[in-house]
Protein backbone atom coordinates (compact mmCIF):
# COMPACT_ATOMS: atom_id res chain seq x y z
CA UNK A 1 0.00 0.00 0.00
CA UNK A 2 1.46 3.03 -0.98
CA UNK A 3 2.82 5.40 1.86
CA UNK A 4 0.07 8.29 3.01
CA UNK A 5 1.19 11.78 1.67
CA UNK A 6 1.19 14.82 3.87
CA UNK A 7 -2.17 16.15 1.73
CA UNK A 8 -4.04 12.97 2.08
CA UNK A 9 -3.69 13.23 6.09
CA UNK A 10 -4.82 16.46 6.58
CA UNK A 11 -7.82 16.01 3.93
CA UNK A 12 -8.55 13.00 6.46
CA UNK A 13 -8.19 15.96 9.36
CA UNK A 14 -10.30 18.21 7.89
CA UNK A 15 -12.61 15.55 7.57
CA UNK A 16 -12.98 14.62 11.30
CA UNK A 17 -12.85 18.57 12.50
CA UNK A 18 -16.46 18.73 10.44
CA UNK A 19 -17.87 15.66 12.02
CA UNK A 20 -17.03 17.51 15.45
CA UNK A 21 -14.40 14.73 16.23
CA UNK A 22 -11.85 16.64 17.15
CA UNK A 23 -9.64 14.68 19.32
CA UNK A 24 -8.80 12.70 16.21
CA UNK A 25 -8.65 15.82 13.99
CA UNK A 26 -5.95 16.82 16.21
CA UNK A 27 -3.83 14.09 15.94
CA UNK A 28 -4.11 13.49 12.32
CA UNK A 29 -3.23 17.36 11.78
CA UNK A 30 -0.49 16.24 13.79
CA UNK A 31 0.72 13.40 11.47
CA UNK A 32 0.39 15.57 8.29
CA UNK A 33 3.00 18.72 10.44
CA UNK A 34 5.34 15.71 11.17
CA UNK A 35 5.20 14.99 7.02
CA UNK A 36 5.67 18.70 5.83
CA UNK A 37 6.88 20.84 9.05
CA UNK A 38 6.85 23.76 6.88
CA UNK A 39 3.32 23.88 5.77
CA UNK A 40 1.49 27.27 7.21
CA UNK A 41 -2.16 25.75 6.68
CA UNK A 42 -1.43 22.64 8.69
CA UNK A 43 -0.82 24.74 11.64
CA UNK A 44 -3.07 27.39 11.35
CA UNK A 45 -5.85 24.13 10.90
CA UNK A 46 -4.23 22.65 14.22
CA UNK A 47 -4.25 25.85 15.64
CA UNK A 48 -8.61 26.37 15.16
CA UNK A 49 -8.59 22.38 16.77
CA UNK A 50 -6.81 23.17 19.75
CA UNK A 51 -9.27 25.68 20.02
CA UNK A 52 -12.09 23.48 19.49
CA UNK A 53 -10.58 21.76 22.34
CA UNK A 54 -10.10 24.62 24.62
CA UNK A 55 -5.92 24.39 24.39
CA UNK A 56 -5.51 27.83 24.13
CA UNK A 57 -1.79 27.88 24.74
CA UNK A 58 -0.92 25.61 22.27
CA UNK A 59 -3.39 27.21 19.65
CA UNK A 60 -1.57 30.49 20.30
CA UNK A 61 1.84 28.29 19.41
CA UNK A 62 0.42 27.09 16.63
CA UNK A 63 -0.77 30.38 15.54
CA UNK A 64 3.40 31.49 16.29
CA UNK A 65 4.56 28.82 14.32
CA UNK A 66 2.48 29.31 11.41
CA UNK A 67 3.77 33.51 11.55
CA UNK A 68 7.42 31.94 11.57
CA UNK A 69 7.11 30.37 8.74
CA UNK A 70 4.96 33.57 6.97
CA UNK A 71 4.91 36.59 8.55
CA UNK A 72 2.22 37.82 6.56
CA UNK A 73 -0.05 35.23 6.49
CA UNK A 74 -3.89 36.54 7.47
CA UNK A 75 -5.16 33.55 8.29
CA UNK A 76 -2.33 32.77 11.06
CA UNK A 77 -2.71 36.34 12.46
CA UNK A 78 -6.30 35.82 13.18
CA UNK A 79 -5.90 32.07 14.69
CA UNK A 80 -3.08 33.76 16.73
CA UNK A 81 -5.89 37.23 17.69
CA UNK A 82 -8.54 34.61 18.65
CA UNK A 83 -6.41 33.47 21.11
CA UNK A 84 -4.97 36.14 22.52
CA UNK A 85 -8.74 37.26 22.66
CA UNK A 86 -9.64 34.22 24.18
CA UNK A 87 -7.18 34.40 26.75
CA UNK A 88 -8.25 37.81 27.82
CA UNK A 89 -5.49 39.67 25.85
CA UNK A 90 -7.22 41.98 24.51
CA UNK A 91 -4.67 44.57 23.54
CA UNK A 92 -2.34 41.52 21.69
CA UNK A 93 -5.97 40.26 19.98
CA UNK A 94 -6.26 43.91 18.16
CA UNK A 95 -2.47 44.09 17.25
CA UNK A 96 -2.94 40.38 15.38
CA UNK A 97 -6.47 40.93 13.77
CA UNK A 98 -5.65 44.95 12.60
CA UNK A 99 -2.79 43.40 10.99
CA UNK A 100 -4.52 40.19 9.19
CA UNK A 101 -7.25 43.12 7.97
CA UNK A 102 -4.75 44.70 6.41
CA UNK A 103 -3.72 41.87 4.64
CA UNK A 104 -7.05 40.39 3.42
CA UNK A 105 -9.26 43.74 3.47
CA UNK A 106 -12.05 41.96 2.02
CA UNK A 107 -12.07 39.48 5.02
CA UNK A 108 -15.46 40.07 6.79
CA UNK A 109 -14.80 37.84 10.04
CA UNK A 110 -11.35 40.32 10.49
CA UNK A 111 -13.68 43.16 11.65
CA UNK A 112 -16.00 40.88 13.33
CA UNK A 113 -13.79 39.78 15.51
CA UNK A 114 -12.10 43.41 15.51
CA UNK A 115 -15.75 44.81 16.86
CA UNK A 116 -15.75 42.14 19.59
CA UNK A 117 -12.15 43.25 20.43
CA UNK A 118 -12.88 46.32 21.00
CA UNK A 119 -16.23 45.95 23.08
CA UNK A 120 -13.92 44.20 25.45
CA UNK A 121 -11.35 46.87 25.61
CA UNK A 122 -14.14 49.83 25.89
CA UNK A 123 -15.33 47.55 29.19
CA UNK A 124 -11.65 47.62 30.97
CA UNK A 125 -11.23 50.34 33.64
CA UNK A 126 -9.22 53.15 32.38
CA UNK A 127 -5.81 53.79 33.98
CA UNK A 128 -6.15 56.17 37.50
CA UNK A 129 -4.04 59.66 36.98
CA UNK A 130 -2.37 61.47 39.74
CA UNK A 131 -2.61 65.36 39.00
CA UNK A 132 1.12 66.83 39.52
CA UNK A 133 1.06 69.65 41.97
CA UNK A 134 1.33 72.65 39.03
CA UNK A 135 4.48 74.77 38.93
CA UNK A 136 4.58 78.53 40.03
CA UNK A 137 4.55 79.54 36.40
CA UNK A 138 1.58 77.07 35.95
CA UNK A 139 -0.43 78.90 38.90
CA UNK A 140 0.12 82.09 37.27
CA UNK A 141 -0.96 81.06 34.11
CA UNK A 142 -4.38 79.57 35.38
CA UNK A 143 -5.13 83.09 37.42
CA UNK A 144 -4.97 84.89 33.92
CA UNK A 145 -6.82 82.26 32.09
CA UNK A 146 -11.09 83.14 31.41
CA UNK A 147 -13.88 81.30 32.83
CA UNK A 148 -14.22 78.09 31.37
CA UNK A 149 -17.05 77.25 28.80
CA UNK A 150 -20.06 75.08 30.47
CA UNK A 151 -18.23 71.60 31.02
CA UNK A 152 -20.85 69.24 28.43
CA UNK A 153 -21.07 65.37 29.57
CA UNK A 154 -20.26 62.85 27.12
CA UNK A 155 -23.15 61.67 24.74
CA UNK A 156 -24.83 58.28 27.08
CA UNK A 157 -24.09 54.89 24.88
CA UNK A 158 -26.98 54.10 22.05
CA UNK A 159 -29.53 51.75 23.77
CA UNK A 160 -29.30 47.75 21.82
CA UNK A 161 -32.09 46.95 20.08
CA UNK A 162 -34.17 44.22 21.61
CA UNK A 163 -34.59 41.05 19.62
CA UNK A 164 -35.45 37.21 19.92
CA UNK A 165 -34.02 34.55 17.74
CA UNK A 166 -35.32 30.95 17.03
CA UNK A 167 -33.92 28.19 14.60
CA UNK A 168 -35.50 25.26 12.46
CA UNK A 169 -33.16 22.86 10.55
CA UNK A 170 -33.25 25.14 6.99
CA UNK A 171 -33.79 28.64 8.87
CA UNK A 172 -32.80 31.44 11.31
CA UNK A 173 -35.05 34.03 12.39
CA UNK A 174 -34.36 37.07 13.96
CA UNK A 175 -37.26 39.38 15.48
CA UNK A 176 -36.26 42.64 16.29
CA UNK A 177 -38.50 44.88 18.25
CA UNK A 178 -38.95 48.27 16.87
CA UNK A 179 -42.41 49.62 15.58
CA UNK A 180 -43.42 51.03 12.61
CA UNK A 181 -39.80 50.66 10.65
CA UNK A 182 -39.53 50.92 6.89
CA UNK A 183 -36.64 49.73 5.33
CA UNK A 184 -35.37 53.67 4.87
CA UNK A 185 -35.66 53.77 8.51
CA UNK A 186 -33.85 50.56 9.59
CA UNK A 187 -31.86 49.10 6.66
CA UNK A 188 -30.80 45.32 7.08
CA UNK A 189 -27.43 44.00 5.48
CA UNK A 190 -27.19 40.57 4.86
CA UNK A 191 -24.10 38.63 4.34
CA UNK A 192 -22.96 35.17 4.41
CA UNK A 193 -21.37 35.29 7.97
CA UNK A 194 -22.96 38.41 9.39
CA UNK A 195 -26.42 40.72 9.79
CA UNK A 196 -26.18 44.39 10.12
CA UNK A 197 -28.70 46.77 10.78
CA UNK A 198 -28.52 50.76 10.74
CA UNK A 199 -31.76 51.90 12.88
CA UNK A 200 -32.60 55.62 12.88
CA UNK A 201 -33.58 56.85 16.27
CA UNK A 202 -35.02 59.66 15.91
CA UNK A 203 -33.32 63.73 17.01
CA UNK A 204 -30.54 62.57 14.08
CA UNK A 205 -29.54 60.09 16.55
CA UNK A 206 -28.02 56.33 14.42
CA UNK A 207 -27.63 52.98 16.27
CA UNK A 208 -26.01 50.47 13.98
CA UNK A 209 -25.94 46.53 15.44
CA UNK A 210 -24.55 43.40 13.73
CA UNK A 211 -24.42 39.80 14.87
CA UNK A 212 -21.42 37.82 13.50
CA UNK A 213 -23.25 34.37 12.89
CA UNK A 214 -22.32 30.84 14.31
CA UNK A 215 -22.17 29.53 10.53
CA UNK A 216 -22.82 30.57 6.67
CA UNK A 217 -26.03 31.78 5.35
CA UNK A 218 -27.96 32.01 1.73
CA UNK A 219 -28.42 35.68 1.24
CA UNK A 220 -30.16 35.85 -1.94
CA UNK A 221 -32.61 32.92 -0.12
CA UNK A 222 -32.62 35.02 3.15
CA UNK A 223 -35.60 37.90 3.35
CA UNK A 224 -36.59 40.70 5.47
CA UNK A 225 -39.90 41.76 6.41
CA UNK A 226 -41.25 45.37 7.93
CA UNK A 227 -44.11 44.69 9.89
CA UNK A 228 -45.91 47.13 12.11
CA UNK A 229 -44.69 45.87 15.74
CA UNK A 230 -41.42 44.32 14.44
CA UNK A 231 -38.53 43.67 11.67
CA UNK A 232 -38.21 40.18 11.01
CA UNK A 233 -35.04 38.68 9.38
CA UNK A 234 -35.54 35.29 8.02
CA UNK A 235 -32.06 33.65 7.17
CA UNK A 236 -31.51 30.32 4.82
CA UNK A 237 -28.93 28.19 6.25
CA UNK A 238 -25.98 27.11 4.09
CA UNK A 239 -26.42 23.66 5.51
CA UNK A 240 -29.44 21.66 7.48
CA UNK A 241 -27.96 22.05 10.70
CA UNK A 242 -28.99 22.91 14.53
CA UNK A 243 -26.58 26.17 15.09
CA UNK A 244 -25.60 26.37 19.01
CA UNK A 245 -25.52 29.82 19.53
CA UNK A 246 -26.60 32.82 17.20
CA UNK A 247 -23.13 34.25 17.10
CA UNK A 248 -19.70 32.76 15.90
CA UNK A 249 -16.79 33.63 13.56
CA UNK A 250 -19.13 32.19 10.45
CA UNK A 251 -17.49 28.70 10.77
CA UNK A 252 -19.33 26.85 13.22
CA UNK A 253 -20.31 23.14 13.24
CA UNK A 254 -24.10 22.46 13.85
CA UNK A 255 -25.72 19.07 14.42
CA UNK A 256 -26.74 17.73 10.32
CA UNK A 257 -30.08 17.10 10.14
CA UNK A 258 -29.41 13.08 9.49
CA UNK A 259 -32.88 12.32 10.90
CA UNK A 260 -35.90 13.90 10.57
CA UNK A 261 -37.89 12.11 13.21
CA UNK A 262 -36.66 14.07 16.40
CA UNK A 263 -33.79 12.33 16.68
CA UNK A 264 -31.58 15.23 16.17
CA UNK A 265 -33.97 17.56 18.30
CA UNK A 266 -33.66 21.53 17.99
CA UNK A 267 -33.16 23.32 21.10
CA UNK A 268 -36.01 25.80 21.44
CA UNK A 269 -33.87 28.76 23.51
CA UNK A 270 -35.12 32.16 22.72
CA UNK A 271 -32.36 34.55 23.93
CA UNK A 272 -34.15 37.86 25.02
CA UNK A 273 -33.82 40.64 27.00
CA UNK A 274 -35.86 39.26 30.09
CA UNK A 275 -33.24 37.88 32.73
CA UNK A 276 -34.49 34.47 33.54
CA UNK A 277 -34.00 32.31 29.83
CA UNK A 278 -36.24 29.49 29.66
CA UNK A 279 -35.36 26.56 28.06
CA UNK A 280 -38.40 25.20 26.77
CA UNK A 281 -37.22 21.55 25.33
CA UNK A 282 -36.22 20.80 29.40
CA UNK A 283 -39.80 21.98 30.54
CA UNK A 284 -41.19 19.48 27.57
CA UNK A 285 -39.06 16.88 28.65
CA UNK A 286 -39.91 17.43 32.43
CA UNK A 287 -43.45 16.55 31.18
CA UNK A 288 -42.93 13.79 28.96
CA UNK A 289 -41.01 11.98 31.82
CA UNK A 290 -44.03 11.54 33.24
CA UNK A 291 -45.28 9.96 30.52
CA UNK A 292 -42.94 7.10 29.37
CA UNK A 293 -44.32 3.70 30.77
CA UNK A 294 -45.96 1.51 28.26
CA UNK A 295 -45.95 1.93 24.63
CA UNK A 296 -44.45 5.48 25.24
CA UNK A 297 -41.31 3.22 26.68
CA UNK A 298 -41.11 1.23 24.00
CA UNK A 299 -41.40 3.66 21.42
CA UNK A 300 -38.10 5.79 23.11
CA UNK A 301 -36.60 2.56 23.52
CA UNK A 302 -36.95 1.76 19.22
CA UNK A 303 -35.76 5.47 19.21
CA UNK A 304 -32.65 5.60 21.06
CA UNK A 305 -31.60 2.21 19.00
CA UNK A 306 -32.52 4.09 15.94
CA UNK A 307 -30.22 7.29 17.19
CA UNK A 308 -27.38 4.87 18.52
CA UNK A 309 -27.08 2.85 15.47
CA UNK A 310 -25.16 2.24 12.21
CA UNK A 311 -26.17 2.82 8.99
CA UNK A 312 -27.11 -0.25 7.65
CA UNK A 313 -29.18 -0.89 10.81
CA UNK A 314 -31.13 2.22 10.72
CA UNK A 315 -32.07 1.15 6.83
CA UNK A 316 -32.62 -2.68 8.61
CA UNK A 317 -35.28 -0.75 10.81
CA UNK A 318 -36.77 1.23 8.15
CA UNK A 319 -37.80 -1.42 5.40
CA UNK A 320 -38.63 -3.82 8.11
CA UNK A 321 -41.01 -1.82 9.54
CA UNK A 322 -42.58 -0.57 6.74
CA UNK A 323 -42.91 -3.78 4.53
CA UNK A 324 -44.64 -5.43 7.60
CA UNK A 325 -47.35 -2.90 7.91
CA UNK A 326 -45.28 -2.04 11.74
CA UNK A 327 -45.19 -5.33 12.97
CA UNK A 328 -41.61 -6.78 12.68
CA UNK A 329 -38.55 -4.06 13.88
CA UNK A 330 -35.36 -5.68 12.76
CA UNK A 331 -31.62 -4.54 12.88
CA UNK A 332 -30.44 -7.37 10.60
CA UNK A 333 -29.61 -5.28 6.99
CA UNK A 334 -28.03 -9.40 5.89
CA UNK A 335 -31.25 -10.86 6.28
CA UNK A 336 -34.27 -8.28 5.45
CA UNK A 337 -31.69 -6.44 2.55
CA UNK A 338 -32.41 -9.46 0.91
CA UNK A 339 -36.15 -10.18 0.94
CA UNK A 340 -39.79 -8.26 1.31
CA UNK A 341 -40.42 -8.15 5.04
CA UNK A 342 -44.01 -10.12 5.14
CA UNK A 343 -46.69 -8.93 7.89
CA UNK A 344 -46.81 -11.18 10.75
CA UNK A 345 -48.94 -9.82 13.40
CA UNK A 346 -49.09 -11.15 16.90
CA UNK A 347 -51.01 -14.46 17.83
CA UNK A 348 -54.44 -14.46 17.70
CA UNK A 349 -55.06 -11.54 15.42
CA UNK A 350 -55.81 -11.51 11.86
CA UNK A 351 -54.27 -9.09 9.42
CA UNK A 352 -56.61 -7.15 6.87
CA UNK A 353 -55.73 -3.62 4.72
CA UNK A 354 -57.11 -0.13 5.60
CA UNK A 355 -59.68 -0.40 2.71
CA UNK A 356 -61.06 -4.37 3.72
CA UNK A 357 -64.69 -4.71 4.98
CA UNK A 358 -65.48 -6.53 7.82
Amino acid sequence: MASETPSSVFAQANAHFVDEDYEEALSLYSKAIELDSGNVEFLVKRSACQHKLEKIEEALKDAEAALALDADSPKAHLRAGIAHFSMKHFKEAKSHLEKAHSLDPEGTVYTQWLKRTDDELGKMPKPLVVPMEPTAEEKAAQANMQPAEELRLPDQPKPALRFDWYQSLTHVNIDIYKRDCTEADAPVDIHEDMVQITAQLGEGREHQQHWPLWSKVVPAESKVEYLKPKISIRLKKAKQENWKDLEGDGTGVGTPAALLDDSVPIKHIYPTSAKKVVNWDEVAASVEEEKHEGDKALQALFQNIFKDGTEEQRRAMIKSFTESGGTVLSTNWEDVGKRKVECTPPSGVVPKKWDEKE
